[in-house]
């Protein structure tokens, strides 16, 4: 995501912004080699998909999606990783969104924290990466589904136009609560909307 970002604002005419577009195309290229051809997504631990503790996770999937999905928009990477980003998107809903009985939604799998170094357990090891909680309605997992679901609606939206579409996000320092409470409603209607969109 930094990257995908970053290059957005980056001189174009800076010798180093070539060396940062292969970084970009090459890591690419990684996380599609690792993404799950029956779900679409991604596993926490990428590289064990085989082993019994992994699972699927939101927010690295989120993640991915949104770079991908930018990354094609404004022509950073070619045109097919777009097909991943879109696979990923429904994979996104389809495993991690649930709605409930009353029509609230919650986007579930999102691991609750990862650090390293910060006590002798947390040493990077498998054993830690997949016993860490796993949450639902994390700010961190909801705000990178709304990041996801703005940049497949951007890249459609070229797609079918046949240009490039862009959009500019003002940020202001805000609380995790006031993050996480506006946004549920927010998510409600989107899932509400997405799904009258005609496929």
């Amino acid at each position: 995501m930094a990257l995908v970002d970053t290059l957005q604002y980056f001189p174009k005419n800076s010798p180093d912004r070539a060396t940062l577009l292969a970084i970009l195309n090459r890591t690419a290229e990684g996380i599609t080699r690792h993404q799950d051809s029956k779900s679409a997504l991604w596993y926490e631990v990428m590289d064990k998909p085989w082993e019994k503790r992994n699972y699927l996770e939101s927010l690295r999937s989120g993640m991915f999606i949104y770079a991908l999905a930018k990354g094609v928009r404004l022509g950073y990477l070619p045109r097919r990783y777009l097909v991943n980003a879109q696979r990923g998107w429904m994979g996104m809903l389809d495993h991690f969104v649930q709605i409930g009985s009353g029509g609230s939604i919650t986007i579930t799998g999102t691991v609750k924290g990862i650090d390293l170094g910060l006590a002798p357990s947390h040493d990077g090891s498998f054993a830690y990466y997949t016993s860490a909680p796993v949450v639902g309605n994390d700010p961190k997992g909801v705000a990178v589904f709304l990041l996801a679901s703005t940049e497949i609606e951007l890249a459609v939206a070229k797609e079918r136009a046949g240009r490039v579409v862009s959009i500019r996000i003002v940020s202001t320092p805000v609380t995790e609560t006031d993050i996480i409470w506006p946004l549920i409603p927010t998510v409600n209607a989107y899932i509400t909307r997405l799904q009258y969109i005609p496929q």
